[in-house]
């Protein structure tokens, strides 16, 4: 169907694309993400006749688009830009119309088949309620629709959007994508966008951009890898699945200061630890933690920072190996940190191998005063708690954890 070979393009002499060879078939959604200024938008243009080309050929269903006029162009390519904004107060249906312009002759008005074919796209839009109501007096999401409504009523074989989502709320967002992928069925669809969860999620293909090249293609699971997203958006992530949908989710992680050579250990469990590691990581320590059950919140955060953690198998008591590893961790720590955790018979070990070191580190513990609430044990976790407390230096939340250890920098 759509097929790009070798295509370099630009504006007068600026190239900004470079050799970028693609395809797009009928039935398929095609998302194209990379950073700002990568090209994204220059391809959609280059693509819709409103860039210069340079090098290369854009061919659909084996004809140059390049040779044809934008008249003729329009007939097979409808365009979606980033800005939907409409400076007159046309009614909806007037916009609608408007997509029928590469077919209605000069000095003509519109025939019964452009009056069918807007209907049509407004019907399959969900608009025509809209039809009487001005353009200028519709929510974004509502505009969208029309905007989409006016490219469908082209007939096009392909439909190109740049940004179609740019500034829409979520929920916008999520409706602009279940449409898209409604209609794909009759023509292929190629989408810059820049939020990759959104793409990953709708997206039969994606393409990832940097400076103006091509740097990977294929599904979600190829394109969307740790590595690339490092290389391309200068991030660490943490990709996984999204347990609602199965599909590839990536989560950004926090900026770290450059290391300042302490090291501090964290007893946690539950999602207790989070926001604390993260805090110290972010802050430059060296941070380890445990003993931790693998698929435990806590676990799967420290996990993706990648720092030492002493880790017990799912749902299981802390043994005794573990205990031991767990304790050569405090003790190469200059201060543990003990987190308002849920204590339980399986994870009460940790606070009986804080106490044996509570007479040579700095204990620091985190008391949400809800001990009562988060002990399992019968009152056995709750007078572990109570002695840790004493022994120990008894905080109200991290700032002044953070205040303990002797960091200058507060937590805002």
């Amino acid at each position: 169907m759509l097929e790009i070979r070798g295509l370099s393009a630009g504006y007068g002499e600026r190239i900004v694309l470079r050799d970028v060879s693609l395809e797009v078939q009928k039935g398929e959604l095609v998302c194209i993400i990379g950073p700002n200024g990568s090209g994204k938008t220059t391809l959609i243009r280059a693509i819709g006749g409103f860039a210069d080309v340079y090098e290369g050929e854009i061919l659909l269903d084996g004809e140059s688009l390049t040779e044809m006029s934008l008249r003729e162009r329009a007939k097979r390519i409808a365009v979606v830009p980033q800005n939907t904004y409409i400076e007159f107060p046309y009614k909806a249906k007037e916009v609608v119309m408007m997509g029928r312009t590469p077919y209605i002759s000069r000095f003509h008005r519109e025939s019964t088949e452009d009056v069918r074919a807007v209907e049509e796209a407004m019907r399959l839009t969900g608009t025509c309620e809209l039809r009487e109501r001005r353009i200028d007096e519709l929510s974004g999401g509502e505009r969208q629709r029309v905007v989409i409504a006016r490219a469908l009523a082209q007939k096009p074989k392909v439909l190109l959007m740049d940004e179609p989502t740019a500034h829409l709320d979520i929920n916008y967002q999520i409706e602009i994508f279940s449409l898209i992928n409604r209609l794909k069925d009759s023509m292929g669809v190629l989408c810059s966008i820049h939020d990759l969860n959104l793409a990953s999620e709708f997206s039969d293909r994606m393409l990832m951009i940097h400076k103006g090249r091509i740097v990977a293609e294929g599904s979600p699971e190829e394109v969307l890898t740790e590595r690339n997203i490092r290389k391309v958006f200068g991030m660490s992530s943490k990709v996984s699945r999204n347990p609602f949908t199965g599909r590839i989710f990536v989560s950004r992680l926090p900026k770290r200061e450059k290391s300042i050579n302490r090291r501090v250990h964290v007893i946690c469990g539950g999602g207790s630890g989070i926001e604390i590691i993260r805090e110290l990581w972010e802050r430059g320590f060296e941070v380890s933690a445990g003993v931790l059950n693998v698929l435990d919140s806590d676990h799967d955060f420290a996990r993706a920072l990648d720092i030492e953690i002493v880790e017990e198998a799912p749902f299981s008591p802390i043994s005794e190996e573990r205990v031991k590893m767990n304790e050569e961790l405090m003790e190469t720590s200059e201060a543990i940190i003990v987190a308002p955790f849920a204590i339980g018979r399986g994870n009460i070990e940790n606070l009986r191998s804080a106490l044996r070191f509570s007479e040579r580190k700095k204990i620091i513990v985190i008391d949400d005063s809800k001990i009562d609430e988060r002990d399992y044990t019968g009152g056995e976790g709750k007078e572990l708690w109570n002695r840790l407390k004493s022994k120990g230096i008894a905080v109200r939340d991290l700032k002044e954890a953070l205040r303990v250890l002797g960091e200058k920098n507060e937590v805002d």
